[in-house]
Parts: structure tokens; sequence; C-alpha cells
């Protein structure tokens, strides 16, 4: 079976944004090198569509759908927000019933569904069935899950930094940087609070 396109990307928006002015989004990088490397591996040019326009508030629209049926594979780049948005959900309900219906969702052993968990989450219950039983890929070292980690458990202040968590984070980067490391994300939390409280905006470049 052909498809159109080869992959579909399923991002939520907001881990797409740059961290400074300037600079591409991360799925805007991973689209431009995944590309490049799966035409060099196939030896012709690779098709890799994403919604780059549409938000949060337009009508999940006939475009999307109509992508589903000529997409090979889909790629969901799971995060937090992504398990959190009701679009970027129904996007990977959507092509797991199209994908049913247009050639099945397993090709022999390989699933059509490819999982890219680009933070770490601590459930994927809002994903449809078939994609909660696949392994999916982990882009982040241990050393970073670590660190999200201590950020999370600091900043949810209902709960504390759990010693299970204080005790990796020590035995992997030694007790004076996790201490500098907790009072930075206190400092950024404090800020994000004062922001909020006074309405601070940011202030424009002449």
């Amino acid at each position: 079976m052909s498809f159109a396109q080869n992959l579909f990307i399923s991002y939520a928006h907001i881990d797409n944004e740059p961290l400074t002015p300037g600079e591409k989004g991360w799925v805007t990088r991973f689209h431009t090198s995944l590309k490049a490397l799966l035409s060099m591996r196939m030896g012709t040019e690779v098709q890799i569509w994403r919604d780059e326009k549409l938000q949060g508030n337009d009508v999940f629209s006939d475009e999307i759908v109509g992508r589903f049926r000529q997409s090979g594979a889909l790629i969901s780049i799971l995060t937090s927000r992504y398990l959190n948005s009701e679009w970027c959900t129904r996007e990977a309900r959507e092509f797991c019933e199209s994908a049913q219906q247009n050639g099945g969702l397993v090709f022999g052993n390989r699933s059509r569904v490819f999982k890219i968990i680009k933070t770490p989450v601590e459930t994927q219950e809002t994903l449809p069935a078939p994609m909660r039983d696949l392994l999916g890929y982990d882009f982040f070292t241990e050393e970073e899950r670590v660190i999200l980690t201590i950020t999370e458990e600091v900043t949810l202040i209902s709960n504390r930094l759990s010693d299970t968590t204080y005790e990796k984070a020590v035995g992997i980067f030694g007790e004076k940087f996790v201490m500098q490391l907790i009072m930075a994300v206190i400092i950024i939390n404090a800020w994000n609070r004062i922001g909020v409280a006074t309405e601070m905006q940011p202030i424009k470049s002449a």
C-alpha cells in the first residue's frame, strides 16, 4: 500500500516554542533532522507532514483527518502538555481509527505508530489503547529525568522532594549541585509568581 506522505508528526505547539529568540523549536529541528536522515537512508525524499499553523481554538478540520488517510505512519511527540491536550490526543485516536480502516494499524509485527517521549510523563492513560501498549523511544537521559523530577517535586508545594529523588540526584550529581538546583527552581518559581501577581510584561526591545 502506498501513501502520499510517509509520516504525520503529532505534537503540542507549546513544545515547539524556541528557548531563545531566533532559535528554531525542538519539534522543528527534530522534523528537519528526521527528514534528512530518512531521505538518505531510503534514497528518495521522504514526505513528512505536521500542522504548523492550526491553534488549539481552531476547528478540528477535514484537512487533518484527510492527512491521516494519506500517512503511512504517525509519530507522536509525548510530553505532559501533549497528554493533557484534547486536540493532541484526538489526533492520536483519529489516526489509529483511520489506520484500522486503511490497511491496518500493524504491518507484520510493526506498528504504524511511533511514540517519541520528549520528557518524562507519569501516565499515558489519555492515549488510545493501541498506543499505550507501545514501548516508545525516550529522548532524554537519566540525568535529565532526575532534574525534571526535582523541578516538578519542588514546584508542586502540595508535596515535597522525596527521599528517593534526592538520594538518586545526589548519587548522580553530588550534594552541592543538587542544592544549587533546588535553589534555582525556587528562584524561578518565585519570579514566576511575582510576574503573575503583578502582571509583569516583557520589556520590548527598541
